[in-house]
């Protein structure tokens, strides 16, 4: 039986959210100040982080509190992103990017969400190649999403 101040983690949602996050369990381990021994007993269900520990867990892995305490794990949505690199110079997306795509990804859910529920239409951006001047593209652009041309001064 646990103590009074032992959190239940889902272990599978921490798993989830261990993975999703893009560390390196040890790296995690050393950032919330538990030994990797023990942040795997919390992975397998075998052990509780306390209140103080799962707080440092959660802010860590830069999820709510909440997150760590669903029954089960939710859906997994790719992150749909591809970097230019060179040829054969794939690379895993750090924490950090990690941590932006999710949160562009919500913005964007919430914006879509938002602006189906006023029936505002979605200003469709028009298509731009390589070949085309930037400046051109990114006048069409403003024009279409009705954004002022900001002139900068050179003093």
């Amino acid at each position: 039986m646990g103590r009074a101040t032992d959190v239940p983690v889902t272990p599978s949602v921490l798993r989830w959210a261990i993975e999703e996050s893009g560390y390196d369990p040890e790296q995690l381990a050393h950032g919330v100040g538990v030994p990797l021994p023990v942040l795997e007993e919390w992975a397998s269900g075998h052990r509780k982080p306390n209140l103080t520990q799962a707080r440092k867990l959660a802010s860590k892995l830069h999820r709510p509190f909440a997150a760590l305490l669903l029954p089960a794990p939710p859906e997994r949505r790719p992150l749909p992103v591809e970097f230019r690199h060179p040829i054969g110079d794939q690379r895993e997306l750090n924490p950090s990017e990690r941590r932006h795509l999710r949160r562009a990804a919500r913005f964007q859910e919430i914006l879509s969400w938002l602006a189906g529920e006023l029936e505002i239409e979605k200003p469709q951006t028009p298509s731009a190649t390589v070949d085309d001047d930037p400046a051109v593209v990114a006048s069409v652009i403003r024009d279409v999403l009705r954004l002022p041309t900001v002139y900068l001064s050179s003093k």
